[in-house]
């Protein structure tokens, strides 16, 4: 017999009022993406019916019987008429609800055939209760109120939180406020899985019922199709519902998912309510995608000791945030972790978290991991790794016992996210390995969780190789941006042929938080970026101050290595400054190394916003040397647009000083072919303009671009640097 306060089970009427068909979203586009033009142009000031959802996949939806379009061609805007309806019920859809996309599409089918709903989905890094209240307040006379998202006993997930009844006290006087906008005898009806299923959560629907007036269901079982054990029925009421299921029948029965939640409330490596247990129940509902939460009794930390792997096979979002006491920051902004799940090596085990095939589509967050070789192994598709501190300690100020071989490793594994994580003090603190367009974004690599002391890799903070390519690090907006630094050998290292496409902007390499700091206190000990062995087409930086990199306190700023290494390209950089452009932050030796025949590249450019700053570097701004080898050479290198000052030398071929013009013809197998300079022989101003003379012996019948800078002090040697492109 179904558990009940009210006999009176929700009934299947259709409400046939006309109102326009709207769909909104909760929150901006990612600047990445925003910036990358995969979205479309941003709408105009007016409010829209439809909005975008930050990290959500944005498809395609039927509005009102019309195709929308896909989100590369940015979403059609739809605004109910002029004396329309008000709107009587508002659906919120979680996006970490599986095939969420489905139940939108249902949702618009019902609109379309006239049942008044406005669908809100819930975007997954903010309050999920704040986005509901936020909605609510907007509106009146609201009939209904649906919220689908995952559940268990008594506790739903509403966008990056959790209401609870441990919480329920902090969001009190918020879901109060949702009775202004609720008609009397309005309905609530729950979706999430077993939230009352326990005489916990039923209190849950009865405070719930308090606070709101409204009439309240919720599922006491699992929620979903009957082939993945669930059904439809909101077993548990307070009051009366007079309110139909949002979605159709055909949904009901079509769905592949279920709004399950596997709660953990033991430390132990095995057995009853262990983490591994929970993974183990969501692999064996192959194609279901589960959500895994935490509720350990006590204050905190907690250390699970695992004596092997967490295989993952099925798709599950596994959320260790949801502990009491825990929070996640926005790591590059200079706000910490507060994370109380802490996973350590109990018997030489290889890797934490190993993310197989048949897991695509899986997050996991809010993990401290340390001890292991590698913290995290990535061998499958479409992987959200985020908010974790990954070889440090619970603190993320200090790594008592480090992973020791990677922090993350992606081995052929594509279309990944990691961000906003603290990856340090292993030997790699992410590689990719065959990997393409993965997203490396707002991460701290080699550092504390504070952004400001080393805590580096024995090897590189990122490592590209073996064919990676289009793969992201950094992105256009303070939230994006690594920081990478503290590394003993390179920040990134891209290397090997068929590592192309690859792109770094905006992020910090070499220098702290603040975009400072010193070599000593924070810098690479080796080289800042490097790119070798036939790896070609990167960009380093680009035309926008948001894709600006500062590349400062490393050994050498920018490397290029290696023939096969080419059309490789260095925009807009700051390259030995802080983040102001202003410091002197210099690289130990030069600002871009270019050697052993790196050829074809791109330093700076003629379109704005394209030169680099490279100053305060020891020896050479620019630095080009051969191999000594007469068909290997450094060439074709393309110094455009640049302010380069206080380096030791400006641009320096074969890197030995100055090198003096030599005779006729000038094809020297050398350096960018030991380019002869131009000699100016007068410089004369009769007050409005400057005439100038000189100079350029060099092949014949050859076009050269000739650049003209000022600089704040003259150069006595008549060999100075150009601070200010003219």
């Amino acid at each position: 017999m179904k558990n009940k306060k009210s006999s009176k089970t929700p009934i299947r009427r259709a409400l046939m009022e006309e109102l326009e068909p709207r769909l909104l979203f909760s929150a901006d586009l990612p600047g990445v993406l925003a910036q990358s033009g995969l979205f479309g142009s941003e709408a105009d000031s007016t409010p829209p019916a439809i909005v975008a959802l930050m990290d959500a996949p944005a498809v395609g939806a039927t509005i009102g019987g019309q195709e929308q379009k896909p989100a590369e061609e940015g979403f059609v805007l739809s605004q109910p008429p002029t004396g329309a309806t008000p709107q009587k019920e508002l659906v919120f859809v979680d996006a970490g609800a599986p095939n969420y996309q489905q139940l939108i599409n249902d949702l618009l089918k019902a609109q379309a055939e006239g049942r008044p709903i406005e669908v809100v989905v819930l975007e997954s890094g903010r309050d999920g209760v704040e986005q509901i209240t936020e909605a609510i307040e907007e509106r009146r006379d609201v009939g209904a109120v649906h919220i689908v998202s995952h559940g268990s006993d008594g506790s739903l997930t509403l966008g990056n939180s959790k209401l609870n009844a441990y919480n329920i006290e902090r969001y009190r006087d918020a879901i109060k406020n949702w009775q202004a906008s609720l008609t009397e005898g309005a309905d609530l009806l729950i979706y999430g899985c077993d939230f009352a299923g326990s005489a916990q959560g039923r209190e849950m629907v009865e405070v719930l019922s308090t606070l709101t007036g409204a009439d309240v269901a919720a599922s006491t079982d699992k929620t979903g199709i009957a082939d993945r054990g669930g059904d439809w029925e909101l077993e548990y009421t307070a009051g009366d519902i007079e309110t139909q299921i949002a979605f159709s029948t055909e949904l009901q029965e079509s769905w592949d998912g279920s709004l399950a939640n596997y709660v953990v409330t033991s430390n132990a490596d095995s057995g009853a309510d262990t983490l591994r247990e929970a993974i183990g129940l969501a692999n064996a509902t192959a194609g279901v995608d589960d959500t895994i939460t935490f509720n350990i009794a006590g204050g905190g930390p907690h250390t699970i000791q695992l004596a092997s792997a967490l295989d993952i096979t099925d798709t599950v979002y596994i959320d260790a945030i949801t502990q009491s006491g825990s929070s996640a920051g926005t790591l590059s902004t200079g706000t910490q972790h507060n994370l109380n799940i802490e996973l350590t090596d109990a018997s030489s085990t290889p890797v934490a978290f190993h993310f197989q095939a048949g897991s695509e589509g899986s997050t996991v967050r809010g993990f401290v991991v340390n001890g292991f070789t590698d913290g995290i192994l990535v061998e499958t598709d479409n992987i959200t790794i985020e908010a974790n501190y990954i070889g440090t300690d619970v603190s993320g100020l200090t790594a008592t016992n480090p992973n020791s071989g990677d922090g993350i490793g992606l081995l052929n594994a594509d279309r990944n996210i990691i961000r906003n994580n603290v990856i340090s003090a292993g030997t790699i603190g992410i590689q990719l390995v065959n990997s393409d367009a993965n997203l490396i974004a707002g991460n701290l690599i080699g550092t504390d969780a504070a952004g400001m002391a080393k805590l580096g890799h024995g090897a590189q903070g990122v490592r590209l190789n073996a064919g990676s390519s289009h793969n992201i690090i950094g992105g256009t907006t303070a939230a994006e941006r690594n920081i990478i630094s503290g590394n003993v050998d390179e920040g990134i290292m891209m290397q090997d042929a068929g590592t192309d496409f690859n792109v770094i902007i905006g992020n910090y390499i070499g220098v702290d938080i603040t975009g400072s700091g010193t070599r000593a206190s924070i810098g690479n000990v080796d080289d800042g970026v490097q790119i070798e062995k036939g790896a070609s087409y990167n960009r380093i930086g680009g035309t926008t101050a948001a894709e600006r990199n500062v590349i400062s306190n490393n050994d050498d700023g920018v490397v290029f290595a290696d023939p096969g290494t080419q059309y490789n390209l260095v925009q807009g950089n700051y390259i030995g400054t802080d983040a102001t452009g202003t410091l002197d932050r210099g690289n130990a030796r030069r600002g871009i190394d270019i050697y052993d025949g790196a050829s074809n590249i791109t330093i700076g450019g003629t379109a704005a916003g394209a030169g680099n700053i490279i100053a305060h570097n020891v020896n050479d701004g620019i630095g080009i040397s051969p191999d000594n080898n007469s068909t290997g050479d450094s060439t074709g290198i393309a110094i455009l647009g640049n302010s380069i000052y206080d380096n030791a030398v400006g641009i320096d071929l074969d890197k030995d000083d100055v090198s003096p013009n030599d005779g006729a013809g000038d094809a020297d197998f050398s350096a960018n072919a030991l380019q002869n300079f131009p000699v100016l022989t007068l410089a004369a101003t009769n007050g409005t303009q400057i005439a100038i003379e000189g100079s350029l012996t060099s092949a014949l019948n050859s076009t050269y671009r000739i650049e003209f800078f000022s600089s704040t002090v003259g150069d006595g040697s008549g060999y100075g640097e150009g601070e200010v492109y003219l």
